[in-house]
Formats: structure tokens, C-alpha cells, sequence
């Protein structure tokens, strides 16, 4: 529905960081209850790497303060492995676009860039997605409902269907905007982002 950042640097240091993570929770809560006339309640987090014990704890008593009451899955999603699957049934050995297998209970390997029906092109080599479901409260969501939901935001729209989306758009983007962050000062990244300078750029859906 929106983007959320902070201009400031990002910094290894612990208190630095659980500071930020507390500014973009408490940023974007007030603008999802804004839009959808009610506080978030099932939250997923989706997270390029693997979650460290002290992200959760924070991310935890940040929600605790500002939501009370919500529900937590954590979400590791790694384009990076070693990784690999063949399928000797397609054409060039990779697993159709939307297959997964598990390598535990909360964890798999989601294909994302196989053969599909209406897709000529193939990947060579296929390149997979190593998800993992870190932490999850009350086990309100399962691993393969995450399977579901990664795989679904990898084709949000027609421009997306073809087998060489990987990732899924929380992930893309996030990287495409922070890349291009990179390259702005801190007043610049502050005046971009505020409501006032462009309320329709702020508006629109950002993955589209």
C-alpha cells in the first residue's frame, strides 16, 4: 500500500538499529490504520537474509508498544545458496515455476524461474529461492501459506509473469529503492519523502 524508510544512515550499532526499526514500525502503523480503518494484527516480516535473535526480540517489543496484541511470522527469503533442483520430466531440467520442495519442516526451496505454460524462455541453470519461516506466534501461518504468499507477490501483475521475476516484489523493490536511496543525500531522501511534496507519489501502490 506505501513505502516507509528513514533517512538517517544505517549503523552496526545495536542501539542505532533497533532505534530505526522502531521509527519504520511506528511510521508505518498509523498509515496502514489510516487506509484500512483498523490496526494490523497478522504481520509478516520478509527479511533477505536470516534473522538474528535480537531482530525478533526488538521487532517483538516494538509491536508489543505500539499494535498489544498481533501475531509474528518471520520470513527469511535467500536468492544467494548453493542450492540446486532438476526435473527430468521438463525440457531443460528445471522445476516448474511455482513448485517447491521441503528440506525441513520450515524450510524449502521455492522455484520461481521454471517453465511455465505461457512462458517460451528458460533459466538454464535453475536458480531457487531458500525460504525459511525463523519465528512464528501462535502459529498462525504455516510454511506453506509463506510458499503461497512469496510466490504470489512474484506476479503482481502481467509484467511479472514471465520466469525471470525471482524475487517477490518485497524484496525487489525494497533493494531497487535503497540502491537509489544510496545515491541521495539525507535532505534530499527527507523532501522526497514527505506528504506534502508529492501526496500522489506517496499515495499510489509502490510496487506497481
Amino acid at each position: 500500500m506505501f513505502f516507509e524508510g528513514t533517512a538517517r544512515l544505517f549503523e552496526e550499532d545495536k542501539s542505532s538499529r533497533y532505534e530505526q526499526l522502531k521509527e519504520l514500525i511506528k511510521g508505518s502503523i498509523p498509515k496502514f490504520e489510516a487506509i484500512k480503518k483498523k490496526m494490523p494484527k497478522n504481520i509478516v516480516i520478509h527479511y533477505y537474509k536470516k534473522f538474528g535473535k535480537e531482530e525478533v526480540e526488538a521487532t517483538q517489543q516494538i509491536l508489543k508498544e505500539t499494535i498489544g496484541k498481533y501475531n509474528l511470522a518471520c520470513v527469511s527469503i535467500n536468492s544467494s545458496h548453493s542450492f540446486r533442483m532438476y526435473d527430468n520430466s521438463t525440457k531443460d531440467g528445471s522445476f516448474p515455476r511455482g513448485s517447491f520442495t521441503y528440506l525441513k519442516e520450515n524450510e524449502c526451496l521455492l522455484s520461481t524461474t521454471g517453465e511455465t505454460p505461457i512462458a517460451g524462455r528458460r533459466m538454464g541453470t535453475p536458480k531457487l529461492l531458500h525460504i525459511r519461516l525463523e519465528h512464528v506466534t501462535d502459529n498462525f501461518l504455516s510454511i506453506d501459506d509463506i510458499v503461497s504468499q512469496v510466490f504470489s507477490l512474484t506476479k503482481l501483475n502481467w509484467a511479472t509473469s514471465m520466469p525471470m521475476i525471482r524475487e517477490p516484489v518485497t524484496l525487489v523493490f525494497s533493494k531497487a529503492i535503497a540502491y537509489l536511496a544510496a545515491a541521495m543525500s539525507e535532505q534530499e531522501w527527507k523532501g522526497v519523502t514527505k506528504p506534502e511534496i508529492s501526496p500522489t507519489l506517496n499515495s499510489r501502490p509502490w510496487f506497481i
